[in-house]
C-alpha cells in the first residue's frame, strides 16, 4: 500500500494512487452516519459529480433511488440503475452507511470503484446521536468506534485509489480539501471548486431544518431551536416552542458567564418552511460593537431561560 501525505496536517491522505487517470469511475463515500459524509457528497455533486437526482438531492446529497433499491433489497433494480448510471456518466457517486455496506459490496456492483473515507471525532457523532435521538453518549461513543475501527480494516485490504479526509480538518482548510478532491479525481473546473468551497460549512442549518429531529431540545418534542451564526460581532438562531407561538426568552453565556438576555421574535420564514409546526416569529440576534466583541477561543452558549435548556450546535467555540 502507498501512501502520499502532505507535509503540512491538513488532515487528507491518498492510499494507493490518484485516481484523476481513470476515464471513468464511482465515487463511494464511506463514513459513520452523522460523520461528515453528506459534507462530502454534497460537495463532490458541487463539482458536476452526478449523487443522485438534483430535486431529492439537498440536503442528505443521498442517490434516493439507490437507497431504496438497498431498503427492498431489489438487487436487480440496482443493477439496473447502475448501468444505466455508467451509460450517462464517466464519473457518478454514491455514499454508503455502515447498515448498507453488506448489500453494497456483497457483489462487484460499481464501474471501477475508487473510495472518499471520511473520519470523525467519536465524540462530535455521538453528540449529535444524543440531541438527536435521546441516545446514551458512551453507548454511542463506542459504536463510532466501532465502526471506524470496520473503516480502518477496510481500508487496510483495499487496494483501489482512496482519498481519506478528517472532517475536523476540511471545516479548517475547505480550499486545500476542495483543491485535494480536484486533484484526485482529475476535475480542473475553476468556478465549481469555488461553489464547493463556499458549500462547506460546520452543521449547515439546511440540513438541520430539514432533519427535524436535529433542532429537537427536549424528549417530548415540544422545543426547537438552532444556532446559525456564531462571529465576532453576533449570534443568530432560532427557537420555538410547538405548545405555543409566543416568543421564547433566551440567554447567552460567554465562557461560562452569562451576558444578556432577548426574546427570540424575530421573523424567519426559512424556519416556517422547513416544517409545517414551525412558526416565523422565533429568530433572535444577539449583538456586539467593536469594544466588545467575541474573541478567538471564547465558548458561546445559548439556553433558553425558563427550561435551562442549550440550542443545538450551542455551546460553540469561536475559531
Amino acid at each position: 500500500m502507498r501512501y502520499m501525505t502532505h507535509k503540512e496536517n491538513t488532515g487528507f491522505s491518498i492510499l494507493n494512487s490518484h485516481a484523476a487517470d481513470m476515464p471513468y469511475k464511482t465515487v463511494i463515500v464511506l463514513g459513520v452516519p452523522r460523520g461528515g459524509t453528506s459534507m462530502v457528497s454534497g460537495v463532490l455533486a458541487k463539482l458536476g459529480v452526478f449523487m443522485g437526482s438534483q430535486d431529492k438531492l439537498e440536503p442528505f446529497y443521498e442517490n434516493t433511488e439507490l437507497g431504496l433499491c438497498c431498503k427492498l433489497k431489489d438487487k436487480k433494480k440496482a443493477q439496473k440503475t447502475i448501468a444505466i448510471y455508467n451509460d450517462k456518466y464517466a464519473i457518478w457517486g454514491i455514499k454508503i452507511f455502515p447498515k448498507a455496506w453488506l448489500f453494497w459490496f456483497s457483489r462487484a456492483y460499481f464501474r471501477h470503484p475508487i473510495y472518499i473515507v471520511v473520519f470523525r471525532d467519536i465524540l462530535a457523532i455521538a453528540k449529535r446521536q444524543v440531541v438527536s435521538l435521546d441516545k446514551s453518549l458512551l453507548t454511542e461513543m463506542f459504536k463510532a468506534l466501532w465502526f471506524n475501527g470496520c473503516l480502518l480494516v477496510f481500508l487496510r485490504f483495499n487496494k483501489k485509489p482512496t482519498l481519506i479526509i478528517s472532517y475536523e480538518k476540511t471545516l479548517l482548510f475547505p480550499e486545500s480539501f476542495v483543491e485535494e478532491l480536484c486533484s484526485f479525481l482529475g476535475i480542473s473546473d475553476v468556478h465549481q471548486a469555488e461553489s464547493a468551497i463556499k458549500f462547506i460549512r460546520p452543521s449547515p442549518s439546511d440540513y438541520l431544518m430539514r432533519s427535524t429531529t436535529q433542532c429537537q431540545l427536549d424528549k417530548e418534542a415540544h422545543y426547537f431551536g438552532y444556532v446559525d451564526i456564531v462571529n465576532q460581532h453576533e449570534v443568530t438562531g432560532w427557537v420555538l416552542s410547538l405548545l405555543h407561538e409566543n416568543p421564547i426568552a433566551i440567554e447567552l453565556w460567554v465562557n461560562g458567564n452569562y451576558q444578556q438576555a432577548v426574546d427570540a421574535n424575530l421573523i424567519r420564514y426559512d424556519v416556517k418552511e422547513k416544517d409545517a409546526r414551525f412558526h416565523e416569529g422565533c429568530g433572535f440576534v444577539f449583538a456586539f460593537d467593536d469594544k466588545n466583541s467575541l474573541s478567538r477561543g471564547d465558548c458561546v452558549e445559548v439556553k433558553i431561560r425558563e427550561k435551562n435548556i442549550s440550542l443545538v450546535n450551542s455551546p460553540y467555540v469561536l475559531t
